[in-house]
């Protein structure tokens, strides 16, 4: 009996010591997985800190440049200025507030163009704030009116002023001075639009409606009742007199001759001799075209990126393109 219980016990526990050491091992497993997990979320949690704070003393440089900006463009040095500008360009991780900054330093400077495209700038970055953006819009449109000339500035400088109210990122001084320069662009507006159309009125050919001024006459000589024969035939002007057309005789009227052939103006007639083209067309081989047409299409080329820097100014190498 004693041999059977211990064959029994030897039994069971060869089947329980597999079960044990499974649960062991899958406790084991867990408490890995457990570790690992708690390690990688205090990898992200530290990694999340570390990026605040870096975030953190990048836009506390920032401030600090933009700071230096403005002293040193108080101080009159805008070498410096655009320094200072330059650098807090390179370690903002937010361009279009270091764009602003660098338009309200333009406007200073009354480069009211060169503040319109920073400006402009601003408004082209998609995750603009929204009080940055009816901010840009209105300093925008200021930038138009101080700049003005023609009816397409003041036209533009309207539609800023009211997408600037329509932002909803204005307070409200702001808001107020929107609406008067608002109303103060569609004047101007209105004024110059007037002055074209009577420009342009002046250049256009007279209709034949128009009332046109009536003659000079001179006034008729006065011949008074009681002034004698004598002094009227010497008053009267004698028909040949110079200066006076002869009067017509009494009589049948004469028959109208033709007018002399000398005196018909011939297409042409003149002193100098026209020019006249005696240069012959020069052929061209098919090198010769290709070589002509390459050089046509550079100075096409030369002549619109002169264009586009007359109208833009020069392009700007240091600056992100967002």
């Amino acid at each position: 009996m004693r041999g059977m219980a211990s064959v029994e016990v030897a039994t069971a526990l060869g089947i329980v010591r597999p079960l044990v050491l499974r649960i062991g091992a899958s406790l084991l497993m867990v408490t890995a997985l457990v570790a690992l997990a708690a390690q990688g979320a205090m990898t992200v949690l530290w990694g999340r800190w570390r990026a605040g704070e870096s975030i953190d003393d990048s836009a506390r440089q920032v401030r600090e440049w933009v700071e230096k900006a403005y002293q040193a463009e108080e101080a009159g040095d805008p070498s410096a200025a655009e320094q200072a500008l330059r650098e807090a360009f390179w370690q903002t991780a937010d361009p279009g507030q270091v764009a602003f900054h660098w338009g309200l330093v333009e406007y200073h400077r009354k480069r009211y163009r060169e503040a319109e495209l920073w400006f402009e700038r601003v408004l082209a970055d998609p995750e603009c704030p929204r009080e940055r953006l009816g901010r840009a819009w209105y300093n925008r449109g200021v930038c138009l009116l101080q700049r003005g000339g023609d009816a397409s500035t003041y036209r533009l400088a309207i539609v800023c002023f009211q997408r600037a109210l329509d932002s909803g990122g204005l307070d409200a001084v702001r808001t107020a001075d929107a609406r008067y320069h608002l109303e103060l662009a569609k004047q101007l507006w209105d004024e110059v639009r007037r002055r074209d159309d009577l420009q342009r009125q002046k250049h256009l050919p007279p209709s034949s409606e128009e009332e046109l001024p009536a003659p000079h006459l001179s006034p008729p000589p006065d011949r008074s009742a009681g002034a004698s024969a004598s002094g009227d035939r010497a008053s009267q002007p004698s028909p040949t007199a110079p200066g006076l057309p002869p009067l017509p005789r009494l009589g049948s009227p004469p028959a109208e001759s033709p007018p002399s052939q000398a005196t018909i103006p011939l297409a042409g007639a003149g002193n100098l001799e026209p020019l006249r083209d005696t240069s012959t067309v020069q052929p061209l081989t098919p090198e010769d075209t290709l070589v002509y047409l390459r050089q046509t299409a550079e100075r096409l080329k030369r002549d619109r990126q002169q264009l586009l820097r007359t109208l833009y100014g020069p392009e700007r190498l240091d600056l992100r393109d967002w």
